[in-house]
Parts: structure tokens; C-alpha cells; sequence
């Protein structure tokens, strides 16, 4: 690890504990990319489990369609961690004055409930797990200008960040087998009114196309995905800010769940 990895690590990690925002880390580090980020994101990870003592409960994948990629200027999906206390279960309460430029995606979450092998397919990652509804909340460590709506961070910037992880608010899950996860829609509502709509074929065309894809690009790093880890496999609907309220996504053949957040 550089000396320049550590101290951003470091960075990361308090403006985690103290709410404190930083530029795009591109303004200062001009050769950041993403190797770089991932990097810069390992040694994040490393620092808070260690400091916090706490554990990566699960990961994200962001932009796993060309859609959202178009948004970040990407070529390809991105992941992030997520720790044990960022999983939530439906029905949980969160603050707006805890939470940093909150957004928030319906998606399914994926749970492992066996160890997936170095290379799988979709019809492994259905064989070993179960799937439940999923709100994940991507927050920014970022200046709120350079945020969503307005996204001047680059996707290096994002990754290093953690690739923007939150919380993840998590249903009751169902066999994965007992869904066709080629044609699950959601519904999104805010305090009972709907806000967004979308399609599990916008996920890699099926949601488990998309923990496949984690589960190779980490076994490129010697990492796995063991057992019980929760896997959010990336948004059904362009990411939508924020506001306080009572949000709830519906997924047909799954689920519902629910998020309040207040003042």
C-alpha cells in the first residue's frame, strides 16, 4: 500500500465518523483511475472493519446497466462493500440528519446460502441462493454540488468512495428458484404515491447475472463470496434523491419493503 492509498484511506474513513464532505478525489490526484480507486477502496475497507470493529456483511454492484454507466461515464459495473451495521431490515427508521446526500434504488438483494465457485453462471447463482426485496441507500462522502442531480464526481471518484455505499434495507427473502428473475418489475412509492417503476431485465438482463459478475471480478483479487453474504445486485430505476418520507418498493413474485426517513 502507497503512502498516498493510506491517507486517502484514512480520509474516507472520517468522513465517514464526522460527516465532513471532500472534492472528487480526481482535483487533487490526477492520475486517479480506477485501479487506483479499487485500491484506495481495498485499503478504505481494510481501516474501518479494523477501527470499527466490524465486518463486510455484503457488497453492491453499481451502473450494471449501459443506462446508469451513461450517467458515470463507465464502461463497465462497479462494486463496493457493505458493512453489518449498514443491513437494515425492512421497516426500519433512518435519519436525514445521519445520512450524507442520500439516494435511494429499488433492487433486489441477493443471499447466499452457499459459497458460490470461481467462475459461476446465473443458474448457479439461482441453485445457492434466496432473493428478497431490497432498498439500498447510496450516500456520497463528496461535496453535494458535485453529487446527483448534478454528478460531477468521474466513476474512479466513486469507487474510491466505497462506490458510494449506505445502507441496505433488506425484505423477507424467497427461494430464488421460485422466481422468474427475467420479468420481475417493481413499483416505488413515496408515502403511498408512486415515484418509479422499472424491470429486473434492466440488471444484466437478470439480476443474477449481476452477482455473477461480482463473484468473478473478486475472485480476480482471491476474494470469494462465503456464505450468508447479501449481495445488492444494482438498481431497477435511475436513483432517485432523497426526501423524508415513507418509501416503499414492491417486487413482483418477491416482495415488499419499506424504509422511513425522517427529519
Amino acid at each position: 500500500m502507497t503512502t498516498i492509498t493510506a491517507e486517502l484511506a484514512e480520509r474516507f474513513c472520517e468522513a465517514r465518523r464526522s460527516g465532513t464532505r471532500m472534492r472528487g478525489l480526481h482535483h487533487e490526484v490526477p492520475a486517479l483511475d480506477l485501479p487506483l480507486a479499487y485500491e484506495i477502496q481495498r485499503a478504505f475497507i481494510a481501516l474501518w472493519t479494523r477501527s470499527n470493529t466490524t465486518r463486510v456483511a455484503g457488497y453492491k454492484v453499481t451502473a450494471p446497466d449501459p443506462d446508469t454507466q451513461a450517467m458515470i461515464s463507465a464502461s463497465r459495473p462497479a462494486y463496493g462493500a457493505l458493512f453489518e451495521e449498514n443491513l437494515l431490515a425492512s421497516g426500519s427508521r433512518l435519519r436525514m440528519t445521519e445520512l450524507s446526500s442520500p439516494l435511494v434504488e429499488p433492487e433486489l438483494v441477493f443471499i447466499l446460502d452457499e459459497p458460490l465457485s470461481e467462475n459461476p453462471g446465473a443458474d448457479e447463482v439461482v441453485s445457492k441462493t434466496r432473493v428478497a426485496a431490497g432498498l439500498e441507500i447510496p450516500q456520497t462522502r463528496y461535496w453535494e454540488s458535485e453529487w446527483v442531480p448534478n454528478l460531477a464526481v468521474t466513476v474512479a471518484d466513486i469507487v474510491a468512495d466505497n462506490s458510494a455505499s449506505g445502507h441496505l434495507v433488506v425484505g423477507e427473502p424467497v427461494p430464488s428458484s421460485a422466481v422468474d428473475l427475467t420479468a420481475v418489475t417493481v413499483e416505488l412509492r413515496h408515502d403511498g404515491q408512486p415515484v418509479a417503476t422499472g424491470r429486473s431485465s434492466a440488471v444484466m438482463g437478470n439480476p443474477a447475472n449481476s452477482v455473477a459478475w461480482l463473484a468473478a471480478d473478486l475472485r480476480a483479487l482471491d476474494a470469494a463470496l462465503p456464505q450468508g453474504v447479501h449481495v445488492a445486485s444494482g438498481t431497477f430505476a435511475p436513483p432517485l434523491v432523497v426526501r423524508p418520507g415513507l418509501y416503499e418498493a414492491t417486487f413482483s413474485g418477491v416482495g415488499t419493503v419499506r424504509v422511513d426517513v425522517r427529519d
